[in-house]
């Protein structure tokens, strides 16, 4: 189950949870001015149920920005680190330091720290 499922599963528990509670309690056999009451607390209880389950989503979507943050840089300086290494190793070819070998190389991890990235973000 992913993370949208269950969400949507808490919020749907917490709104069946509200309509249940109220149903019994307008069906149950009290006065109106003791049937209104009831309504009330349970509906304070309902809504303070809501809020600390929002709370706890807000602080796990929190963490998750957080850490997907700080893997989306580890991601970033990858290319950024092979990007620079491709560099100076075309002008290192360029120079006849370097050979074709060193060059594809250098390449292919520019491309596939490249290839990564996107699919990181595409997750």
């Amino acid at each position: 189950m992913d993370k949208r499922e269950r969400k949507g599963l808490a919020i749907g528990a917490a709104i069946g949870a509200v309509f249940g509670v109220i149903g019994g309690i307008l069906f149950a056999p009290k006065s109106g001015k003791e049937t209104r009451a009831d309504i009330k607390n349970a509906a304070v209880s309902a809504a303070g149920k809501v809020h600390e389950e929002a709370d706890e989503l807000l602080a796990k979507a929190k963490d998750l920005r957080g850490k997907a943050s700080s893997e989306a840089k580890k991601y970033v300086n990858e290319v950024k680190h092979h990007a620079g290494n491709l560099k100076e190793v075309v002008m290192s070819f360029k120079a006849g330091k370097a050979s074709d070998k060193d060059l594809d190389n250098a390449i292919k991890k520019a491309k596939d720290a490249q290839a990564a990235l996107k699919t990181f973000l595409k997750k």
